[in-house]
């Protein structure tokens, strides 16, 4: 968090940049799209309404090979700037212009997400009742990888839904512990080269096999 504030930043807009860099790292790919969530209640007296106003944002950014942890930051910090300046405009028209082809059950921009959850749990009691804050958890995941960071009195907790007909849980548990290196790396360190940055050996073996199929060569 101090990192992103001398650097004129979020702590989502660092959270953004890790995760970017880690996919990018993961399936060789330099230009994707993450989305995130916004409260959308920016008009003055939205903030007590009752009511869904949430809209949804996509995030594109780019990672390249002589990019240091520093540079993907300020990118994501701009990214993020930019499209929460025009979180009013609804998705549906964002999606509208692009007109990309997808699947009927898909997202039309993107499959991945990130999510910082980083409100008060909300106290409700009364003379003669009391109430407390309950997560309710899904069953379906609604996207390929979601990934959840949660301020807590004890540091950063993180999690990640995702689809388990294309993920098992021993690659979920490798991207999540390869996200929180990155976000210690980037806190020691943030000049470090995005080529220097280290995965899990299980990534590293997934994206090297990935590379050998896709340039045709058996893999062993």
């Amino acid at each position: 968090m101090t990192l992103a504030h001398n650097e004129g930043g979020t702590l989502f807009s660092l959270l953004l940049g890790a995760l970017r860099v880690l996919l990018s790292r993961w399936t060789s790919q330099s230009d994707f799209v993450i989305g995130t969530v916004a409260s959308n209640r920016s008009r003055a007296g939205t903030d007590r309404m009752i009511g869904c106003f949430v809209n949804f944002l996509p995030l594109r950014g780019t990672v390249q090979p002589g990019d240091s942890l520093r540079d993907v930051f300020n990118r994501e910090r701009q990214a993020v700037m930019d499209a929460f300046a025009h979180q009013g405009c609804p998705f549906i028209r964002i999606a509208e212009s692009v007109a990309p082809a997808r699947a009927a059950d898909d997202n039309p921009l993107y499959n991945v997400a990130l999510l910082l959850q980083n409100f008060a749990e909300p106290e409700c009691g009364g003379p003669t009742f009391s109430a407390e804050f309950v997560p309710v958890g899904t069953d379906t995941a609604l996207l390929d990888l979601r990934f959840l960071a949660s301020p807590h009195g004890d540091g950063l907790h993180l999690d990640c839904e995702f689809k388990t007909e294309l993920f098992d849980r021993t690659t979920v548990e490798q991207l999540l512990r390869g996200f929180a290196d990155l976000l210690q790396m980037v806190a020691n360190d943030p000049a470090v080269p995005v080529v220097e940055v280290q995965m899990p050996p299980g990534l590293i073996q997934q994206a090297r096999a990935r590379a050998l199929a896709s340039a045709g060569r058996p893999w062993r």
